[in-house]
């Protein structure tokens, strides 16, 4: 259950599968790719007469290097992730460990898009049906975005 309460934010968003994630597969990811592709640059240029794709070889190593640049440590551990977001002091006030398991849930204290609105409920219903276990296996096969 520790990992859970790691990696899973009050809201039910996977920390770790986060692009802002200080220690998640992303930034781990960006950071082995860089390292292959170091001194790749030069070559690029030449095969952008080959392919135009390479063209933009140079925006996509700025974008790499951005994405180990991630320092965030979840919302449990005193970053924040979404400024609407109240669950990161909410569950703390209501004694809980995720939303769903506070008797005011759904409650409209977030100021979420529609999007995420709807992601932060069907993740909360899910763990109150099925569990935080069978969130957390479910949720780790799919992608966050």
């Amino acid at each position: 259950m520790k990992t859970h309460i790691e990696e899973l934010a009050p809201c039910g968003l996977n920390c770790k599968t986060c692009v802002r994630s200080a220690t998640g597969p992303i930034k781990e990811s960006a950071e082995s790719l860089l390292k292959h592709l170091e001194g790749f640059s030069s070559f690029a240029q030449k095969f952008s007469g080959v392919n135009p794709v390479y063209a933009n070889y140079q925006a996509f190593e700025n974008f790499l290097n951005h994405l180990t640049q991630a320092d965030c440590n979840g919302c449990r551990n005193g970053s924040e992730c979404f400024a609407g977001c109240s669950a990161k002091n909410c569950h703390k006030e209501n004694n809980v460990s995720y939303c769903f398991q506070c008797s005011d849930f759904p409650c409209s204290k977030n100021s979420f898009p529609p999007a995420l609105e709807e992601k932060w409920k069907n993740n909360n219903f899910f763990m109150k049906e099925n569990g935080i276990q069978a969130f957390y296996e479910k949720q780790a096969k799919e992608p966050r975005y």
